[in-house]
């Protein structure tokens, strides 16, 4: 009988351990954009699906702001994990530059079976001279592809 109780406890205190570590992330929704700081992890949910996007790393080479005489636009990588709620993980780089036709990029990702769109639709501050102290952070956007249906969801 003790064994049983212990057994519970322990049970519920591992269950409360995991719901709480998602409470304490930035949340977000399937379909919204939503932003990620380098080093952080964000909670994705709907009603069906959740996962996690983590930042691992974002090199901004692109050209400073105000600075006029560019002769490489260059670019900026975001490398990020991703994981569902069964440990299935994929990791990925997404990447765009300064120019007019590359501000934002989109790969996709397939987790366990299903298929998440994701986009980097931008990252900020972009580089300035002198530096700035703000963060950077970058702005996503992820679908979940319904294959049923043959659609992004």
């Amino acid at each position: 009988m003790k064994k049983t109780i212990h057994l519970v406890l322990g049970l519920l205190v591992f269950c409360s351990c995991q719901e709480e570590n998602t409470d304490r992330l930035r949340q977000a929704s399937f379909n919204a954009p939503f932003k990620g700081e380098m080093h952080e992890t964000v909670y994705v949910k709907d009603t069906a699906s959740a996962i996690t996007l983590e930042v691992n790393s974002i090199s901004d080479e692109r050209c400073p702001i105000h600075q006029e005489t560019c002769t490489d636009k260059g670019t900026c990588a975001v490398r990020v994990k991703l994981s569902n709620m069964n440990n299935s993980t994929a990791e990925t780089i997404l990447s765009i530059d300064n120019s007019a036709e590359h501000q934002m990029d989109a790969v996709s990702v397939n987790l366990a079976g299903k298929v998440y769109s994701i986009q980097l639709q931008g990252v900020n501050p972009k580089p300035a001279n002198p530096v700035t102290g703000t963060p950077k952070a970058a702005e996503f956007l992820i679908s979940e592809y319904v294959e049923d249906e043959k659609e992004v969801k």
